[in-house]
């Protein structure tokens, strides 16, 4: 079976977030940085008490944080490790102001460190704009930080914006196939980089869902704000056609 997760991030509120999920039947919440407007490392005990008990009465866990804190603050990450620990968040991704850019790598290796004592597999994303452009930039990478055990979230949207076939360029012959751990449900269009909806566009989505549920994946699907407009309306039409292309395959 698959398992899919949700950014909430568009939400002003944890629990109107909660509530989407729940509208679509999705248990697995992705986080921003911040929960209602309190930095993971700012988090207080009964601020992660309240939070945990809201998580545990409506069935829901945190399957994936955000943490962007600039890489200087080592003392930031540690404090939100350990209050995600709490929350018992499965992963975490770093983004730190600017992206990934080289040079980062040993401070990106102690930070995946810190996370890896603390049971939370570190999780880096692909960008156009950034060190993660292309699946040979992205390998690289890996085999610097490989020891910490590090996963990447796959997003084709962001190879066709850097003009790369996110299947037959990118995942084809990639040697990361198996840590991959989210997928973006996403798709665009390869001539304009424009974002369309999920089979609209050239991002090659429905291959990859094949291809990864083929290798028996046990990664998540991710519905994430990608499209213009209202996110609740988008996500129930990514979701739903997510739902479409499963019994295709």
């Amino acid at each position: 079976m698959y398992q899919a997760s949700i950014d909430i991030t568009p939400y002003e509120s944890m629990l109107e977030g909660i509530c989407v999920a729940s509208s679509l039947g999705i248990p697995n919440l992705e986080t921003g940085s911040a929960l209602d407007q309190v930095p993971y490392w700012k988090l207080n005990g009964n601020q992660t008490e309240e939070i945990r008990n809201k998580l545990i009465d409506y069935g829901k866990r945190i399957v994936l944080a955000l943490f962007d804190y600039p890489l200087e603050n080592l003392d930031a990450y540690r404090s939100a490790f350990r209050r995600a620990h709490l929350l018992n968040a499965e992963h975490v991704k770093i983004k730190p102001p600017g992206g990934i850019q080289a040079g980062q790598e040993d401070t990106l290796s102690e930070i995946a460190h810190m996370g890896k004592a603390y049971g939370i597999r570190v999780l880096f994303e692909n960008d156009h704009a950034s060190l993660l452009c292309d699946d040979e930039s992205m390998t690289r990478f890996y085999n610097q930080l490989a020891q910490q055990e590090i996963g990447f979230i796959y997003n084709p949207i962001e190879f066709v914006a850097g003009h790369h076939h996110p299947f037959f360029h990118m995942f084809y012959n990639s040697k990361l196939k198996n840590d991959i751990v989210f997928l973006r449900l996403c798709d665009g269009l390869y001539s304009t980089q424009k974002p369309m909806p999920l089979c609209q566009g050239n991002a090659e989505i429905k291959e990859l869902i094949s291809i990864l549920l083929s290798r028996t994946y046990h990664g998540y699907f991710s519905v994430f704000p990608y499209l213009p407009g209202d996110p609740t309306a988008s996500y129930a039409s990514t979701y739903q056609e997510f739902k479409a292309i499963l019994k295709t395959l």
